[in-house]
């Protein structure tokens, strides 16, 4: 016994008058269809050169990723394909676009911290135990070793960004 989505439906065809067999998701309304055969040349892998083809990449991959197939093969062709664009995607993005490469003081990282925690400069003395985050913020001392363990351990700073490297 079937559920009732897989049970074959019988569609009449309006133009032929001819019995088709159908399936239940095929009657909702909204519902995108499935496709049969994966059209590779609809979609196509070509470098990316201006932002407009970049844009267009991006609109082909949304659409990609909302198609299904009821064949494996197909699905794994439609995969192979979105992998392929979304790497171009990738490639122009890293040479055109300044993502997160805004460079930070140690000093700026220590007060967006802060300012997120919602803690101050006060705060920060209590949990360095120490007296000297004014000298510490305006440049004169450099961090411990023994601040930037803390201050990684309590407001979890990645030790990379305390070092400064």
């Amino acid at each position: 016994m079937f559920p009732i989505w897989e049970k074959p439906l019988y569609l009449y065809c309006e133009n032929h008058n001819e019995k088709t067999i159908g399936s239940f998701w095929e009657r909702i309304p909204g519902r995108q269809s499935t496709m049969k055969k994966f059209q590779s040349s609809k979609y196509p892998i070509t470098p990316i050169t201006d932002e407009t083809i970049y844009m267009h990449f991006c609109e082909l991959v949304e659409e990609l990723d909302d198609l299904t197939f009821e064949d494996d093969v197909e699905e794994e062709k439609k995969f192979a394909h979105l992998d392929a664009l979304t790497t171009l995607i990738e490639a122009y993005e890293a040479k055109h676009f300044q993502f997160n490469k805004i460079e930070l003081t140690v000093v700026q990282v220590i007060e967006q911290t802060l300012e997120q925690l919602n803690l101050s400069k006060k705060d920060l003395s209590k949990i360095l135990g120490s007296n000297r985050v004014s000298e510490i913020f305006s440049g004169k001392r450099n961090l411990t070793l023994a601040q930037i363990r803390t201050l990684h351990k309590e407001l979890r700073i990645p030790t990379d960004l305390l070092v400064g490297v």
